[in-house]
């Protein structure tokens, strides 16, 4: 995902308190600035402030017109703090113009995705039956078809792939206007706070709370209709055009969900670079200290859409999977462990001699918020690929760690799935559960495996059985509201054979 970095803008003053900070050197009545120096007449680099003084001529300290010179206060307080708001404002000019510049660039994105994916996909939506006859046949985008009647996707694809875009792309075009009519006459004493405050922040948890909160929809309902002819086609062509310079639909479908952590960034040094004499300085502190909390409250929602990305990546390095992505699928833990197998149980122990001669695979293991996923590896020409090796469901397993005397190997665990098969009879699950036995590293990782694999068993317990809940509540209702109706009938029928009488 993409960032914004604001380490250039970040610049800290050192005062020179009294004349001791000045360098020893002759003096006599002339001396001038460096050239160099910029609007207050002080050359200030790398965030200091340095006054550079050229001698015209030298004299020794000998000299009465220096002892005179040596009595005299010559930069008093007021002059020192006229440099500190001066280096505060360019600090704090400088970093309003990134922001002006990272808002530009952003929006830009926004507009792409708006003009090239999302406007063109509304358009080829089939029209509704109150459409005139005119307007059914106007010309749409429906040209990436090649002529064919089939849509790209639904209204409510769009509406699941797009979330709430097109009211980020309105909220951005509004801060782009108000940045550049501010900075058009910005001063010294220019505000900005009531932009950053009643423009941006009070707008951002909303809007972005939703686009976030949807953000795992959009990943897999991009998934899915990639796999989709019309809209494949469609992908591959708008891919193409110049003006994406590499960018994909999904890569600034990600972009979002880092624009809250840049405005913390900017507002939090736009505050700390304001001079506390400035009239805004309380109302930029008070924003700071909103905005951090903004970021705090929404980085559950950062944290879980990077998550989701990472299992849309390991799912596009999937080779020969039988699944695909699922909205709810989390990435908890991988790494590769050692799959021992042709072990032999007797009497609830392992046949040691089995076990010693049976082969040890090493392959990568990768724990989902629903299932224990095994891969292989491997190197390809353009990036790696992840050979499918297998899978376990993690519903109803159990998970525990088996000590060296049971399997005569340190740091392993077993994995019991859940039964397998079908009893005709009852129509339950019945067959023999299986087992599987993997080495980790040390006993950190043994630890590690145990705790997140016991974790996710029970998760998936508790959504189990509250989807049974529910489900039983369903049957209820649904029940009640058929009695209901039949009461209604027999009560009906009777007030009619009360007339008859």
């Amino acid at each position: 995902m993409s960032s914004y970095s604001l380490d250039s803008y970040s610049q800290q003053t050192r005062r020179c308190s009294n004349r001791d900070d000045i360098t020893d050197s002759y003096f006599d009545d002339d001396f001038s600035m460096d050239e160099n120096s910029s609007l207050s007449s002080y050359a200030t680099t790398s965030g200091s402030t340095t006054i550079q003084y050229q001698n015209v001529s030298h004299q020794k300290k000998s000299d009465p017109a220096y002892e005179l010179f040596e009595t005299m206060n010559y930069y008093n307080d007021t002059d020192i703090d006229m440099i500190d708001q001066e280096v505060s404002h360019r600090n704090r000019e400088a970093l309003i113009q990134q922001l002006y510049t990272s808002e530009s660039t952003y929006l830009q994105s926004i507009e792409l995705i708006m003009k090239l994916f999302f406007n063109p996909l509304r358009t080829d939506l089939p029209q509704s039956p109150t459409s005139s006859p005119s307007s059914s046949s106007s010309p749409s985008s429906s040209s990436f078809l090649g002529g064919s009647r089939k849509p790209i996707c639904t209204q409510r694809e769009l509406q699941w792939l797009f979330c709430n875009m097109d009211e980020i792309y309105q909220l951005h075009k509004t801060i782009l206007k108000a940045l550049e009519q501010r900075l058009s006459t910005f001063g010294p004493n220019q505000l900005i706070g009531d932009i950053l405050h009643d423009t941006i922040f009070n707008s951002l948890g909303r809007c972005y709370g939703n686009y976030l909160d949807n953000y795992h929809i959009t990943v897999t309902t991009y998934d899915r209709l990639s796999s989709y002819g019309p809209f494949k086609k469609f992908i591959e062509s708008v891919h193409k055009n110049p003006l994406l310079k590499g960018a994909t639909l999904l890569s600034l479908l990600q972009i979002p969900s880092s624009c809250i952590n840049r405005y913390t960034q900017i507002f939090t040094r736009i505050a700390d670079v304001t001079y506390i004499l400035h009239p805004e300085y309380t109302t930029l502190q008070s924003l700071k200290q909103s905005i951090l909390g903004l970021n705090e409250e929404i980085r559950p929602l950062i944290e879980n859409a990077d998550n989701v990305d990472q299992v849309l990546l390991i799912h596009q390095a999937l080779v020969d999977a039988p699944f695909r992505i699922h909205a709810d699928r989390r990435l908890i833990l991988q790494g590769e462990l050692t799959r021992i197998n042709s072990v032999q149980r007797r009497s609830n122990n392992f046949n040691m001699d089995g076990l010693k001669k049976s082969p040890k695979i090493k392959r990568t293991f990768i724990l989902f918020s629903d299932m224990l996923m095994i891969v292989q590896a491997k190197p390809g020409p353009k990036r790696t690929v992840l050979q499918y090796k297998g899978h376990v469901s993690l519903e109803s397993a159990r998970v525990r760690a088996l000590p060296r005397y049971e399997c005569g190997k340190d740091h392993c665990i077993e994995l019991i799935s859940s039964y397998s098969g079908v009893d005709t009879m009852h129509t339950t699950v019945v067959s023999s559960s299986r087992s599987l036995v993997l080495q980790t590293k040390n006993a950190d990782e043994q630890e590690e495996w145990v705790y997140h694999l016991s974790s996710v068993i029970a998760d998936l317990g508790r959504s189990a059985a509250k989807a049974s809940r529910t489900r039983l509540l369903q049957e209820q209702k649904a029940r009640s509201i058929k009695i209901d109706k039949s009461k209604s009938v027999m009560n009906s029928g009777d007030s009619l054979f009360d007339k008859i009488l």
